[in-house]
C-alpha cells in the first residue's frame, strides 16, 4: 500500500519566486519528478475552472439571478452554482475550455454528468427541504481565455434523466 501525504499546493510563476522550497525543488532528484508536473497541471486546471464559475457567476448575477451556493458537494457529486431566477431554483453547471481542441464545453455535460448533476440537486432539495420548489438544469459553457473567451448560457438545458 502506498502512503500520500496531503499537501496545499501553490500555483506560482517561477520555482525562483520560491525561495529555499525552490531550491529543494530544483535539487538533482526532483527537478523532473512526472508527479509534480500532474500536481501543477491539476492546480492550473482547478483555478481556470474555478475562474470560469465565478464568471458565470457574474454573468447570471447581471441577469438578476441570486446565487444561493457555489460548489455544493454530498457524497453523490457537486453542483457548481445553485442559483435563484425569480421563483425557479436553478442548478448550473459550468464547463470552461481553453480552446476547441476538446470540443464545445456544452457537448461535454452527457448523459451520465446529467444524471450525476440530477442526483445531486435532488440530495439538495432533500436536505434544505425544497421540494415543493420549481427547479431547472442550465449549462454554461465559457470558450477561450480572458476578454475574448465566449459565454454561452443554455437555460433548461436538460430534463430530470429517466434511469438507463
Amino acid at each position: 500500500m502506498q502512503v500520500v501525504s496531503a499537501t496545499l499546493c501553490v500555483f506560482v510563476e517561477s520555482v525562483e519566486s520560491l525561495g529555499f522550497l525552490g531550491s529543494r525543488l530544483n535539487g538533482p532528484n526532483d527537478s523532473t519528478d512526472p508527479k509534480d508536473l500532474v500536481m501543477v497541471r491539476g492546480d492550473r486546471r482547478r483555478l481556470f475552472g474555478q475562474h470560469g464559475e465565478q464568471r458565470a457567476a457574474q454573468f447570471l448575477r447581471n441577469l438578476g439571478y441570486v446565487i444561493v451556493e457555489r460548489n455544493y458537494r454530498c457524497p453523490r457529486g457537486e453542483i457548481d452554482l445553485v442559483a435563484q431566477d425569480k421563483e425557479t431554483l436553478v442548478f448550473v453547471e459550468v464547463r470552461t475550455h481553453r480552446s476547441r481542441e476538446f470540443g464545445n464545453p456544452l457537448a461535454s455535460v452527457n448523459k451520465r454528468k446529467q444524471r450525476q448533476i440530477a442526483m445531486t440537486a435532488l440530495h439538495y432539495l432533500s436536505r434544505f427541504q425544497l421540494h415543493d420548489h420549481a427547479a431547472r438544469f442550465d449549462v454554461i459553457g465559457i470558450m477561450g481565455e480572458g476578454d475574448t473567451a465566449q459565454l454561452t448560457h443554455v437555460k433548461a438545458a436538460f430534463e430530470f434523466p429517466t434511469a438507463r
